[in-house]
């Protein structure tokens, strides 16, 4: 499939981002999502053909959108409920089914339903929060959304205490100091899933990026309370508007608060990165579309960000020799050097003494028994 014209690219952002391209609309407007869009639908375009697929069941962007409109109708739909009503019949293979729910997922959402397939479950260990996720074959897309934002979250008193701390010391997260003092590279990820994953074998941070996306979605839902929930908010084509207002606010307000004339570092990394990785160049323009509550709260990422702020408070060890240091000074085994250090000392002390008594020996001879010098 070739990339869409201006006339498609038009109605892919009417009925995905509630939104027309004004006419004479600069490379700029949506550049992030349609560069994101085109490497998914046309993958033959960036050299990343799918091997044996012909994808007869999405052959055009108005196929993809007629897709979507389907999924958007009735979210309570298991995976095999969208494909069976959505897709045309006919003798469609089972790897362009998954091909399309997963394509439909990533354009509509921005969310992977597949990250299973390729995310090893033992990654989770070295990347903290990371959650490989599937939508299965019998499970409505209304529970795989839930199951894969909420099923870490809790309210705790203690970590609620954890995350107004962070709030307040929320200054110390800004993307250049983490890059600056802690050597944490940002990089960039189309999946909103990952939004703040930190992977500390790499030392990486991985950033949503969309603000456009974001801002969009927002005005979709800008009538509805900030409380609704994900089967209401898919109905209406959009995300829950809580996770979308959070992912918004912790890039403008925590990460790169560029709205503020006392942070020009903040603007030039983000310009950098956006030159450099790839960000969406909509990050330099602050709008968040619904007004930040004084006691906002973050229900989707408050857990990451505690985790970050931890981080920030309990820096990484700066090289290899640091790090070695740390893993061997751990409780255990600083028990062990004191005990060691106990024996240790007290057979020196043991030497000690009987080299002592030796000595004592040896002058009280010396004293009985003097030597007498020949005449």
């Amino acid at each position: 499939m070739f990339p869409p014209s201006q006339t498609e690219k038009n109605e892919i952002a009417k009925q995905l981002l509630g939104s027309e391209l004004p006419h004479g609309s600069t490379d700029t407007m949506f550049k992030a999502y349609f560069d994101y869009y085109v490497s998914v639908v046309c993958p033959a375009t960036h050299g990343d053909a799918l091997v044996g697929i012909d994808n007869p069941a999405l052959q055009s962007h108005a196929d993809l959108l007629r897709y979507i409109r389907s999924l958007h109708r009735n979210p309570s739909l298991s995976r095999d409920g969208f494909l069976g009503a959505a897709l045309p019949s006919g003798d469609i293979l089972p790897k362009e089914k998954d091909y399309v729910a997963t394509v439909a997922t990533k354009v509509a959402f921005m969310v992977d339903c597949s990250s299973k397939d390729y995310y090893s479950e033992g990654l989770r260990d070295r990347r903290d929060g990371l959650r490989p996720v599937k939508w299965e074959a019998n499970q409505p897309l209304t529970d795989f959304m839930e199951q894969s934002f909420l099923s870490d979250i809790t309210q705790t008193a203690a970590q609620q205490k954890e995350i107004d701390e962070m709030l307040m010391g929320k200054k110390v997260l800004k993307a250049w100091k983490l890059i600056r003092r802690y050597r944490i590279k940002i990089k960039p990820t189309n999946n909103l899933l990952e939004h703040l994953l930190y992977d500390p074998k790499e030392r990486t941070l991985q950033v949503f990026h969309h603000t456009s996306f974001l801002r969009a979605h927002l005005k979709r839902s800008k009538n509805e309370p900030m409380e609704l929930g994900f089967s209401k908010s898919l109905e209406l084509g959009t995300l829950p508007p809580q996770l979308l207002f959070e992912t918004l606010v912790s890039f403008h307000c925590i990460l790169f608060p560029v709205a503020s004339v006392r942070n020009e570092r903040s603007h030039i990394l983000l310009k950098k990165l956006i030159r450099t990785e790839g960000f969406d160049h909509d990050g330099l323009w602050v709008e968040f579309v619904r007004p930040i509550a004084s006691d906002i709260t973050f229900t989707y990422w408050g857990a990451r960000l505690v985790n970050l702020y931890k981080l920030a408070k309990r820096p990484p060890p700066a090289n290899a020799i640091v790090s070695w240091f740390e893993r061997h000074t751990s409780e255990r085994n600083a028990l062990t050097v004191a005990i060691a250090g106990l024996f240790f000392a007290a057979v020196f002390g043991l030497l000690a003494t009987i080299i002592g008594l030796v000595q004592l020996v040896i002058s009280w001879l010396a004293w009985r028994y003097p030597v007498s010098s020949g005449s």
